[in-house]
């Protein structure tokens, strides 16, 4: 926890944060930006995998052609070969292209969700007592920032 804003008007004597518990499980929110953007994750991670897959299955087809030599092979078995070849890593490729395309329309939507956030929003929890001391009375802006959730509270002291 941070607390700044005192500047020389006011002296920190303490700070003291206590839970109040963990929430307990619920259901998220479908319109929750938090729970689009994990949604969106995990789509995005299943395509990923899918690439590798794809990926894999080519580099496993590249390799079997290297083993294949011309003393092993008839001519017309060669030629079939690199046709099935060739139609099989255009579809790899094919699909590798639509995959990406998925991942990239996945990372755009996610960034609108999370441009659309301004502020954290929910519950903090926590109880947070702060003691301060100043000569006189005076006014300050006291911040307190915990996380990556920052509060904002103007404060009064004799």
């Amino acid at each position: 926890m941070r607390v700044f804003g005192l500047g020389s008007k006011a002296r920190l004597f303490d700070v003291v944060c206590t839970s109040k518990g963990t929430k307990t499980a619920e259901i998220p929110d479908p319109k929750d930006p938090q729970e689009i953007v994990r949604i969106l994750q995990a789509k995005k991670s299943v395509l990923q995998k899918k690439r590798l897959v794809l990926e894999s299955s080519s580099e496993t087809l590249v390799s079997y052609s290297k083993t294949l030599g011309a003393e092993h092979v008839s001519p017309e078995a060669a030629t079939d070969f690199l046709r099935s070849f060739l139609q099989i890593g255009n579809e790899y490729q094919d699909n590798i292209a639509a995959i990406d395309a998925e991942i990239l329309d996945l990372d755009r939507e996610a960034e609108v969700v999370l441009s659309r956030v301004t502020q954290p929003s929910g519950d903090a929890q926590a109880h947070i007592t702060i003691v301060l001391g100043a000569d006189v009375a005076t006014e300050i802006e006291l911040q307190i920032s915990y996380s990556t959730i920052l509060l904002h509270k103007s404060v009064l002291r004799n």
